[in-house]
């Protein structure tokens, strides 16, 4: 007597759950994936940036010229009226005294950032990245898909103008990646302030 449908019994094996693990998908080029949408993020961010700055630059050029424009306007005697024009015309020049200062304070580290990126070897990922300026110094987190690979990326780093790079904490995980810090100094020549 049979309990079990014919098609059941067919497409049964003696593995039991070994035919729904077998219909899984297999996971190939995940890890390729994962650094490929690291890259992408980070160029997204730094070309958000850029645009930021850019942004604040042109306006910081914006109420320059609504100030000088205004200037100009009032040069002659004031009356009442012109009396309430100066005091928008103060809060311009408040406006743009913060954005002068936020853009003469700010310090441009693109062509930093250029170099570390153009010296990231494919296999690499940069999991965190900090810049002191006063001190000329960055520590990044990273992972590398092997020893090998973590060793080019030590030269290149050399190369695109880092200076006294020093590993540590580097740990293997259970696919044999390397997860490691790198400090460092670079050239000042890198951030240029303007």
């Amino acid at each position: 007597m049979e309990l079990m449908p014919k098609e059941y019994r067919n497409h049964s094996n003696s593995g039991g759950g070994a035919t729904i693990i077998s219909a899984l998908p297999k996971i190939s080029a995940a890890g390729t994936s994962l650094w490929q949408a690291a890259i992408i993020v980070s160029f997204a961010a730094f070309i958000l940036s850029l645009a930021g700055w850019i942004g604040l630059y042109v306006y910081g050029g914006i109420l320059k010229d609504k100030l000088a424009e205004t200037k100009t306007t009032f040069s002659g005697v004031f009356t009442r009226q012109d009396m309430e024009l100066f005091g928008e015309t103060q809060i311009l020049s408040q406006s743009a005294g913060i954005v002068q200062e936020l853009l003469g304070n700010h310090v441009y580290s693109s062509e930093l950032l250029a170099a570390i990126s153009s010296s990231t070897m494919p296999n690499v990922r940069w999991k965190g990245l900090a810049i002191t300026i006063k001190d000329r110094k960055i520590s990044m987190d990273g992972y590398a898909r092997n020893y090998t690979t973590l060793a080019k990326q030590i030269i290149a780093l050399e190369k695109g103008g880092l200076k006294d790079i020093k590993v540590s904490g580097i740990t293997l995980d259970r696919e044999g990646g390397v997860n490691f810090s790198i400090d460092c100094s670079f050239d000042p020549k890198l951030i240029s302030k303007k």
